[in-house]
């Protein structure tokens, strides 16, 4: 079926540049959609905001000043969790109009915005060393590229919270 396939789409991960460019050199274009349950699904298309409803469209940023998360307003974004006040209280503002995604994004070429991981993937080790979710982006696609010769299909995990050193699980 892979000839007959029309749009080849990228979601629930990060897509790497290199990966976009690997397939980009097959011929075949994909097409790297971000969203969120919690959002009515698809937010954004390659890093462009889409909209179902053109009067009142989603408004989306990044929190630049701490740690651009991905933050989103509008219609599209649900009223809240059901009976769990502590899950409304963590992603919505004060106001509860401003959607607090989890997720972190950067701005990719045009301005368009570019989802990078999740957040809140940081640990610490067993001797008190910090290890931010930068780091731990950073070492699962160093650890990509290494195994990529090897095995092109390799999935790898880092972890180590409370453990002497950073583990790197290879799948």
């Amino acid at each position: 079926g892979f000839s007959q396939t029309k749009v080849f789409i990228s979601a629930a991960s990060y897509l790497s540049p290199d990966d976009a460019e690997f397939f980009s050199k097959l011929g075949i274009k994909i097409r790297d959609i971000y969203g969120q349950t919690e959002l009515a699904g698809p937010l954004l298309i390659d890093g462009k905001p889409i909209s179902l409803n053109e009067k009142q469209p989603a408004m989306v940023m990044l929190n630049e000043k701490v740690d651009n998360e991905i933050l989103v307003i509008g219609k599209c974004v649900m009223m809240g969790y059901y009976q769990n006040e502590s899950a409304n209280q963590k992603s919505f503002s004060a106001g509860g109009n401003l959607y607090l995604t989890g997720d972190l994004g950067e701005f990719g070429q045009d301005k368009k915005i570019v989802y990078k991981a999740k957040k809140g993937r940081s640990f610490k080790l067993a001797n008190g060393e910090y290890v931010s979710d930068a780091t731990v982006e950073f070492l699962e696609e160093s650890a990509k590229n290494i195994l990529r010769d090897i095995d092109p299909q390799a999935e790898v995990v880092i972890c180590g919270d409370g453990e002497p050193q950073v583990v790197a699980l290879v799948f």
